[in-house]
């Protein structure tokens, strides 16, 4: 491989040069190799590394607001209030309509927010003024192209970006033995990047899986 993959020709380059093809009907599939990782490290990948904070406008007496361009899922909403920030707590969409069954009945603070489709949420109350909301949320990165050289999954997860596009296409060329491969490093460098992600959770006690040794006492556990 001629240098680091840091740029989605670099990816391109480094493909081309690890399976050794360069014919027209290869390079013509690249970009589709590289859409299907994009995809796959979506899901798979369990970390922060593609959660931001965004800050939303809640209009005044609206109670539908829309999620975020790219958004997969939230990791916090909160609600800035006469200059302080108040956590909206994550509800199903059945809740929120049986503690607010009447969306035009205003208040200042929201408390609740749920998850009303694919494309928008609905909070409760409804509020009185408009609100800035922090969304802290996973957003879906740019997909990467000729037009759009570096995302997340270049910056961050090169290594796993790799080699799944590499799987990807062993499997267009049929070549399944280097499939398994190419899959097997997948595989053993995402178990080192969501093992990042635990980590990191540890400490705010969020992971799923993982409990912290001792009681947080601050929170009365």
């Amino acid at each position: 491989m001629s240098g680091p993959i840091t740029t989605y020709d670099a990816l391109v380059s480094a493909i081309v040069e690890a399976h050794e093809d360069d014919s027209a009907e290869f390079l013509a599939y690249i970009p589709t190799a590289i859409d299907l990782a994009e995809r796959r490290l979506e899901k798979e990948t369990d970390t922060d590394g593609m959660v931001v904070v965004t800050t939303v406008v809640a209009t005044a007496s609206s109670y539908i607001i829309p999620k975020p361009t790219g958004y997969r899922f939230t990791r916090d909403l909160e609600a800035v209030v006469s200059g302080e920030v108040v956590a909206l707590k994550k509800k199903v969409n059945s809740f929120i309509r049986d503690y607010w069954p009447n969306p035009a009945l205003t208040t200042t603070t929201p408390l609740y927010y749920a998850d009303y489709d694919k494309d928008n949420i609905i909070i409760g109350p409804t509020p009185t003024s408009t609100l800035n909301l922090l969304w802290t949320a996973a957003i879906r990165p740019t997909r990467l192209s000729a037009g759009n050289q570096t995302n997340v999954f270049i910056n961050e997860y090169s290594d796993s970006l790799f080699y799944a596009a590499m799987a990807n296409q062993a499997e267009f060329a049929k070549m399944w033995e280097s499939k398994k491969i190419w899959e097997e490093k997948y595989l053993n460098s995402m178990t080192g990047t969501n093992n990042e992600g635990r980590r990191s959770r540890r400490e705010d006690d969020t992971d799923p899986s993982t409990k912290p040794d001792t009681n947080n006492t601050l929170k009365g556990g």
